[in-house]
């Protein structure tokens, strides 16, 4: 079922802003350089800085002032008077991430360094129409708050990713075909309800940012992620910054690797998803399995479709067939294999990051990927790309989103804007 939220033309309000903590480059570079060592003198965070000691010292004391840095004791000297440290205070401002599936909503309370100070799952009826999600988000993150007795003034703001096709300047969802949504003004209508600035992101590039964060993409200045589950995603980062393009880039899934494939929720015909997301997976053990246990199983499943109920259903069919289990995920890899290598040999990427549900049963996919990355794409760039697994875990999902509101208000902007002539 589609829904469609309109907001009476009251309701509707321009978008809060967050709070910006840092005003000046000098002030970004002094505070870049200490969430960099984690902690450091003047001294030496000034020649880090390329500023003078008393041009850094002053900077240094205004954070002081706001509480922003604290000291932390001294560190060794080489002669004279010991140099004091000073470090980041984690406890400065806040930010809240939320993850919105299929069935379930994850939201977490972040701190400006990205420590998991809070977390709450909590499980939802996707039939049910937009506007009742956004209250129980609204709810849970007052509950959040609450529990872990943060002031709502020291929330920068609350991230939301999701999956599907998102205006984020609007904060609106144009199209999930998960969540069998349209035009659906989340940012408006939580704003409303919670006086707090909101973003709103992809799920996928959310999960990017948090690679680049916390992940093995803080390694690199480009790299790919791909996801895989219920559906299948990519983001892409360059040169230290989320490629959006004019706002939808990485849409992987739908990259057509079938032309007489089945039709996909998008509307084409032979998507990716259509072959390898969780969806295809099952459809295909449902057609070629002997099991009617197996095929009632799957039947029901129909009837009330979550990730965690498929993942369910795929541990089932690994134990009561097996072959058939095996060459549904054969099948899958090898068209995620195709894709992957097209990938490889556009971007010349150094990484590609693994994430998703799916790396539940990766034992069954994820080499005979890399091998045919590594024996099918053009001359040596299936070897030099290194194809790793995501280390964070779900997490990422709400994190990386978290991680886009604090860079904002330390004054940088982690998603280029496109010039339109």
């Amino acid at each position: 079922m589609t829904y469609f939220i309109k907001l009476r033309k009251n309701d509707v309000m321009n978008s809060i802003t967050i709070e910006h903590l840092v005003k000046s480059r000098g002030e970004r570079k002094v505070i870049k350089g200490i969430i960099q060592k984690g902690k450091i003198d003047r001294t030496s965070l000034a020649k880090l800085c390329r500023m003078s000691v008393p041009a850094v010292s002053k900077i240094v004391r205004s954070f002081l002032n706001k509480k922003m840095v604290i000291e932390i004791g001294e560190s060794e000297s080489s002669g004279g008077r010991r140099p004091i440290l000073i470090t980041i205070n984690a406890d400065y401002r806040f930010a809240v991430g939320v993850k919105i599936g299929l069935g379930y909503i994850v939201l977490m309370l972040i701190d400006i360094l990205g420590n998991i100070r809070g977390k709450n799952v909590i499980e939802f009826d996707h039939t049910k129409n937009p506007t009742i999600i956004i209250d129980l988000i609204a709810r849970t993150i007052r509950e959040l708050l609450q529990k872990f007795k943060v002031r709502k003034k020291l929330v920068l703001g609350v991230g939301i990713a999701v999956s599907g096709a998102i205006d984020q300047r609007k904060g609106v969802v144009k199209f999930s075909g998960i969540l069998g949504w349209s035009n659906v003004p989340i940012r408006d209508t939580l704003e409303k309800r919670l006086k707090i600035p909101v973003i709103l992101l992809n799920d996928v590039k959310s999960f990017t940012l948090a690679q680049l964060w916390k992940g093995d993409g803080k390694k690199y200045r480009n790299f790919l992620c791909i996801t895989i589950g219920t559906g299948i995603g990519m983001g892409v980062v360059i040169n230290g910054k989320l490629y959006t393009g004019l706002g939808s880039a990485g849409e992987f899934g739908h990259v057509v690797v079938n032309p007489k494939g089945k039709k996909c929720t998008c509307g084409k015909v032979g998507c990716l998803e259509t072959e390898s997301s969780f969806h295809a997976i099952i459809e295909h053990i449902k057609e070629n399995t002997t099991s009617k246990n197996l095929k009632s199983a799957i039947s029901s499943l129909e009837l009330d479709e979550v990730e965690t109920k498929e993942i369910e259903l795929l541990k089932i069919s690994k134990e009561k067939d097996p072959e058939v289990f095996n060459k549904a995920f054969q099948k899958a890899s090898l068209y995620l294999g195709i894709g992957i290598v097209d990938l490889v040999n556009i971007f010349n990427p150094p990484l590609i990051v693994i994430g998703g549900e799916a790396l539940e049963f990766k034992e069954y996919f994820l080499s005979n990927i890399v091998e045919y990355v590594n024996e099918t794409a053009f001359d040596e760039m299936g070897k030099q790309v290194s194809i790793v697994n995501d280390s964070i875990g779900e997490d990422a999902w709400p994190l990386g989103v978290a991680y886009l509101i604090t860079q904002k208000a330390l004054g940088e902007d982690l998603i280029p804007k496109e010039v339109v002539i």
